[in-house]
């Protein structure tokens, strides 16, 4: 386990605490405090509030699911009075993919890395079949291309709101793909606050991934039609059917495509 070291009363802000999916493979430690008898430590990271019986806090599962920059806040309450001691920015670096055994009685005929390069080799030779008959969902050569209903597939709080506006799913044998349009909006009026969502996605998509978490890779497009990957800024995933991830700033369409393998 890696163990950082914070001095809460150091210059140093900023400290990266893991990798996307390494759940709790790190602690931090709080050095420097000064607490009376009776007072409580909380910790409140992504807008999450922990209270801390010691001045120790593990990177958990939930931190980890999503890459990109948390604003922690480390406070201290005493009776009726809480301080904030210092506020800290924790990063989790992004991977391209969450790396797993595909279950099963036989060995997998395809690795995740043969998914990938299969879907993308399949969507360049055949981008036309992919839109279907007149860019209509349907069936064409064992290529199954549906688009559910989304009406139902969206999330609102007074942080933020995230709406599926589009979805499309193409099913190739076990390959599926889906491609996403994302709308957001960031409500919060702080600086550098990122609100998280959860949409329940797995009646729309309809199929069981062998996976239990699928990443998302998100893209936006320019006005000249070019690409900005956007894993560097924001990250999502969908867990046990379930999107989440963190609303960027402002207001905004992005897109994403997952791709995974089913037994269905």
């Amino acid at each position: 386990m890696q163990v950082i070291n914070i001095d809460v009363a150091g210059k140093q802000t900023f400290f990266c605490v893991g990798k996307q999916y390494d759940k709790n493979a790190t602690v931090i430690y709080f050095r420097g405090l000064e607490l009376s008898s009776g007072a409580q430590l909380y910790l409140t990271v992504g807008g999450t509030r922990y209270s801390l019986a010691n001045p120790s806090f593990v990177i958990n599962e939930h931190l980890t699911n999503l890459s990109g920059d948390y604003k922690a806040q480390l406070s201290v309450k005493d009776g009726d009075t809480e301080t904030v001691v210092r506020i800290f920015t924790f990063r989790v670096e992004a991977v391209g993919y969450q790396s797993h055994e595909i279950e099963g009685n036989n060995e997998p005929v395809l690795t995740v890395d043969d998914c990938q390069q299969a879907v993308a080799e399949y969507v360049n030779d055949n981008q036309e079949m992919l839109r279907g008959p007149r860019g209509e969902p349907g069936e064409t050569d064992g290529l199954l291309v549906t688009e559910p209903d989304r009406s139902l597939l969206v999330y609102e709080s007074d942080d933020c709101t995230m709406a599926v506006s589009g979805l499309k799913i193409a099913k190739y044998g076990g390959i599926v793909t889906l491609d996403l349009d994302l709308t957001y909006e960031n409500k919060s009026a702080e600086e550098y606050t990122y609100p998280t969502f959860s949409i329940d996605m797995q009646e729309a998509i309809g199929l069981t991934p062998t996976s239990s978490v699928l990443p998302v890779y998100l893209y936006a497009v320019n006005e000249d039609g070019s690409y900005v990957d956007l894993a560097g800024q924001c990250s999502m995933c969908i867990k046990d059917g379930v999107l989440i991830g963190k609303v960027l700033d402002e207001s905004d369409t992005i897109h994403g495509k997952v791709i995974f393998l089913t037994a269905d």
